[in-house]
């Protein structure tokens, strides 16, 4: 499993859910409907970001995994994925000051996972939201 490096944070990940991609067909789908989408601060990076990807979705799977925070002054930081059992484990670190901003924050975390893994979890504090990597689809 490795991070793809797409923005972190970008207005346009409002428009998107978390999802597990595993051909260039479905790779290809998903840019065109993120072409057509407005309300993006840098769409062109994302694009690029993801295209230029040497994926071999023969092994691998991209996913795509988009966290929303109620205040863009909520620090938030991801922790490098560790091992429960066969499942991947990803911590998401939010640092809430005293006092924030009224606007969204959206973030997105997008990885290459071998097809051999079952499950990436991602955490924040007390929540855990698991998704199978199997076959594209949208997940929750």
């Amino acid at each position: 499993m490795s991070r793809v490096n797409i923005p972190a944070r970008e207005h346009g990940y409002s428009n998107l859910q978390n999802i597990v991609i595993s051909s260039t067909t479905e790779l290809n789908e998903y840019i065109q409907l993120i072409e057509q989408q407005s309300a993006w601060n840098n769409k062109t990076e994302f694009i690029i970001v993801l295209q230029s990807e040497n994926i071999d979705f023969n092994s691998m799977n991209l996913l795509i995994y988009f966290h929303t925070e109620g205040s863009g002054s909520i620090g938030v930081s991801l922790a490098q994925p560790i091992w429960e059992g066969e499942n991947a484990v990803v911590n998401i670190t939010r640092t809430v000051p005293d006092v924030g901003t009224a606007d969204m924050a959206y973030y997105a975390y997008a990885f290459k996972v071998n097809k051999a893994i079952p499950k990436v979890i991602f955490t924040i504090g007390d929540t855990r939201v698991e998704i199978q990597n199997m076959n594209s689809r949208i997940v929750s």
